[in-house]
């Protein structure tokens, strides 16, 4: 129950921006984080960009063993970007272009074991590294871009502190004119919903637990 408690707190802080397309590279990004420091010193948010590509064929080359993939194109902090479960090894960090990050399955379909860390996939014309092993619904494979021109269609924002995270963002968009199609997922919010509704089963248990011992206690003082 402890554990459940943290995975949401740790995982659910982010303000998710989905655009229609893939609109806006690092370096825009870091254009508009150093105006954002300068006009809202304090209150500037960390963020990582990504994209999602369906059917994308990784390749284990020394088993000739192929399997199709969603590949998440990552710029900043991987953690943000999907909730992970690590079962086996690290998650890969922003400077690491030459690692990778696959789920059990995936890892199970190229190299017969869940835990092939260390091992080297090839996507495209690139070799990557196994740094982690993850559980997911779905088969998926984590890469850092290394090119400060590649687009991106997902922001995650985080910001510190308990601030209204939706107005932030919905405020950062038009003051750094990005868009007019676009969608604010506010993952801090919900992470707090989900974080207090899993709280209540034990407060409810509890209060369920005390109301069944007084209507029990009640019933014997009025038997005649």
């Amino acid at each position: 129950m402890i554990y459940y408690g943290r995975y949401i707190k740790e995982h659910y802080q982010s303000v998710s921006i989905r655009f229609k397309k893939a609109m806006i590279s690092e370096e825009e990004l870091s254009t508009v984080l150093k105006y954002e420091e300068i006009k809202h010193w304090g209150n500037t948010p960390s963020i990582s960009a990504w994209n999602c590509l369906e059917e994308q064929t990784i390749t284990n080359k020394e088993l000739s063993l192929s399997y199709k993939v969603y590949l998440i194109e990552v710029y900043g902090d991987v953690k943000w970007v999907y909730p992970m479960e690590l079962t086996a090894g690290n998650l890969i960090n922003p400077n690491d272009y030459k690692g990778c990050i696959i789920d059990r399955e995936t890892a199970y379909q190229l190299f017969g074991t869940v835990d092939p860390i260390g091992n080297c996939i090839s996507y495209g014309n690139e070799y990557f590294y196994v740094r982690g092993i993850i559980r997911s619904p779905k088969p998926i494979f984590f890469r850092q871009i290394h090119d400060k021109k590649h687009t991106y269609s997902n922001l995650e924002l985080v910001y510190g502190g308990d601030v209204d995270g939706y107005e932030l963002a919905k405020g950062f968009i038009m003051q750094n004119n990005l868009t007019d199609s676009y969608i604010i997922i506010d993952g801090s919010f919900y992470g707090k919903v989900f974080n207090s509704l899993y709280k209540v089963p034990g407060w409810f248990l509890c209060f369920y637990v005390l109301y069944q011992i007084l209507r029990a206690i009640w019933k014997r003082r009025t038997i005649p």
